[in-house]
């Protein structure tokens, strides 16, 4: 039977895994146009909404940088629910591993509205 700790690990490794593979899909729909300007996915910037154009652009802008924090994201998650047992770890894996995702959205935000203030 698993320990608690064990159970929180595996269940919060597997939803950042899940989260991964969301991310990683809903970049390539949006940087493609698959996906355009809607209220619940994407980078949602004034500059990014303000046209069907700006939106492309920038999600093209975006999209390697949103691959990396996908990967991040998943690295996370495949790290804890393999070590995340030991609380030490567990903290310090989701510190560094959130400190990664959150540089390469950042990243993705900076390129998204650079490129979308130049697209119209």
């Amino acid at each position: 039977m698993f320990s608690a700790a064990t159970a929180y690990a595996l269940g919060l490794g597997g939803l950042l895994i899940g989260a991964a593979i969301s991310v990683w899909i809903l970049a390539a729909a949006t940087a493609t146009g698959r996906l355009g300007p809607n209220r619940f996915a994407g980078i949602r910037a004034r500059s990014i909404m303000a046209s069907d154009t700006s939106w492309l652009v920038a999600h093209q802008a975006a999209h390697r940088a949103l691959q990396v924090a996908a990967v991040w994201l998943g690295t996370t998650g495949v790290l804890l629910a393999g070590f995340g047992r030991n609380a030490d770890l567990l903290v310090l894996i989701l510190i560094v591993g959130t400190s990664l995702v959150l540089g390469a959205l950042a990243r993705a935000l900076v390129a998204a509205t650079r490129a979308a203030k130049t697209a119209d």
